[in-house]
């Protein structure tokens, strides 16, 4: 799967993702991209990795740093402008294949 980053420079970048597979933890991994459109954040990957594909709904849970926070909060610090400080998002009890089920989605803010 193809998904595109439009940073505010005049370039876009794009990743090839994978979507986990198996129920459980996604380690937590540098946000890459955030699509509150589709409920989609694109986190990790490296040299011989792809980045994972996460997709969460209003049934999951969120986390903000170390409080919990509501889907629209956490979907409005998802927006904020990226700083270059590589936030970081992961979940926990993550079935990619069943959305009632309820994840956690932490994301870590780096300052």
């Amino acid at each position: 799967m193809l998904f595109a980053a439009q940073p505010r420079v005049l370039a876009t970048t794009f990743y090839w993702v994978s979507a986990p597979t198996a129920v459980g933890d996604v380690t937590a991994g540098v946000l890459r991209v955030a699509e509150a459109d589709t409920n989609t954040v694109i986190v990790g990957g490296s040299a011989s990795e792809a980045p994972q594909r996460l997709v969460y709904d209003d049934n999951d849970q969120f986390v903000i740093g170390s409080a919990n926070a509501t889907m629209a909060a956490f979907e409005a610090e998802l927006a904020k402008e990226d700083t270059g400080a590589a936030n970081m998002v992961g979940a926990t009890g993550y079935n990619p294949t069943d959305p009632s089920a309820v994840a956690r989605f932490t994301l870590t803010v780096n300052a």
